[in-house]
This record gives C-alpha cells, structure tokens and sequence, in this order.
C-alpha cells in the first residue's frame, strides 16, 4: 500500500523542476527518476557501492550565480543474495538506513523532489532564476582529490597509489576522461527560467504544476 502511495504521488510530481514561494523560502519540486538510466541502474545493480550526490541549486540566469543549494547524497550497495538495495541517506532531515526490494523502489524514492527548501528568501524583484540539479555518480571527496593531487606532483615513485594497489589503471582513467574533483558521470537537468516576482505561491492540497 505504501509504495502503491508512493507512486501515486509521484505522478503528480513535475518532470522539470518547478520552483514555488512558501512563506519567505522558495521550494524546488521535480521527479529526477529519468537521470537514472540504463547505465546507471546496471551500476546499481553490480552489488558494488555507489555514492550518490544530488545537488539542488536556485541560481540568477544573467551570471550563473547560486543564491540558493540543497542536498541528497546516497551510498547504495545492491545485495546479490538478499535481492534488496540497501543505503544509506543523507540530508537535511538527517542520516538514515533503509532498504528497497528494487532498484525502480529505491528511484522513485531518491528521485522525489518534493517541495524541498532551496533559498531561505529570494527578493520579488525582475531578477530572472532557475533550478538546476545535478546528479553525481561517484563524486570525489575533497581528501581523495588532495591525494591525486600529491601523487600527480611527486617525483615517480615517492608517493603511493592514492587508491591503493589494483585500481590505478581507474584512477588514471579519471584523469584522462574527467577534471579532477568531480565525478564519474555526472547528469543534470535544468527547469524553466522564471522571474521572481512571478514565482507561484505554494496551495496547500495542490500539486506543483497545477497537476
């Protein structure tokens, strides 16, 4: 029943992201379930661990600055014996365990966008914005890259692997396709640019989209 609920209510989620004003915060609600694609749900389903970041970002369309960020980050791992995907989530309501009897479960949960706070307060001005979330598969942590970073600059030999033995061929590999501190693969979406003073006010018991 849940997850039949769980559904329901996902089809009434925009594909695109759509902003809305609630009280003085300005709240993003999207279903990012289509960034998730065939590549993507094999890599889930290896039973290797993947971290995934969502990053929710408000910005000004004339220079591209972020006047508003929120978050979701996954450490998924698919359990070849049990048959489940089990995570790890983390974001501003807290860190939490759960499991899902599918990848599709597990998607449409992570991808629900809805209603969540990205700016604490946007000025009703002519200012043009829009949402932009990107998806990141294996993000670089700020350490990882500082040992890249000091394996790539010392004399051969004189520091270790930063990944340790058996994945250099991986960690050169991320080099040659990717700039350094980003991710494997990294897919985005972008909503509609809209000016400020235009932003819709959030109804209580109707959907975003007018849906």
């Amino acid at each position: 029943m849940r997850a039949l609920l769980l559904a329901v209510a996902l089809l009434a989620l925009p594909t695109r992201p759509w902003l809305e004003r609630d009280g003085a915060a300005v709240v993003l609600s999207a279903d990012v379930g289509p960034l998730f694609d065939g590549d993507l749900r094999t890599r889930l389903q290896s039973g290797l661990s993947t971290t995934l970041r969502l990053k929710l970002e408000l910005r000004e369309l004339d220079d591209g600055a972020v006047i508003g960020f929120g978050w979701r980050v996954a450490r998924v791992r698919w359990d070849l014996w049990d048959e489940r995907l089990a995570a790890v989530i983390d974001d501003p309501q807290g860190v939490r365990e759960q499991t899902w009897p599918s990848i599709d479960a597990f998607v449409q949960s992570f991808a629900a966008i809805d209603r969540v706070p990205v700016a604490g307060s946007v000025p009703v001005d002519e200012r043009v914005v829009q949402a932009v979330l990107r998806l990141e598969v294996n993000p670089v942590s700020a350490d990882k890259l500082a040992r890249m970073r000091r394996w790539l600059s010392a004399p051969e030999g004189a520091v270790g692997d930063p990944f340790g033995s058996g994945v250099l061929g991986s960690f050169v590999r991320l080099f040659d396709n990717l700039k350094p501190g980003i991710a494997e693969r990294v897919l985005s979406v972008s909503g509609q640019p809209v000016r400020a003073d235009r932003l819709p006010f959030v109804v209580r018991g109707v959907r975003p989209g007018g849906g």
